[in-house]
């Protein structure tokens, strides 16, 4: 038990500290993998509280999480890697 709430919690820090602190000093790859990462800890420690989960359930949890998380933190927070925050003030379209 305690350890799918802690598998959530890192999931969380990790997607909060890429989303907020990483996310223009990691190259692009970099800030993927990491949320990547976060967003299948999250769902494998979603699935470890369950009493009985199926092998689907892992399956389409991982993989729909793995996906959703970068693009939900893409929405929320902006441009992912170096590239999003330009210094000379310039606005670079999307």
């Amino acid at each position: 038990m305690l350890k799918g709430v802690a598998l959530i919690l890192a999931g969380l820090a990790i997607a909060l500290s890429v989303g907020v602190v990483l996310r223009t000093r990691l190259p692009r790859v970099a800030s993927l993998g990491l949320l990547v990462v976060s967003g299948v800890a999250v769902g494998a420690g979603a699935l470890l509280e369950q009493e009985q989960a199926s092998g689907v359930e892992w399956a389409l949890t991982l993989i729909s999480l793995g996906f959703m998380v970068p693009f939900q933190v893409r929405l929320i927070f902006g441009r992912l890697g170096r590239t999003a925050a330009p210094r000379s003030g310039k606005v670079v379209p999307d």
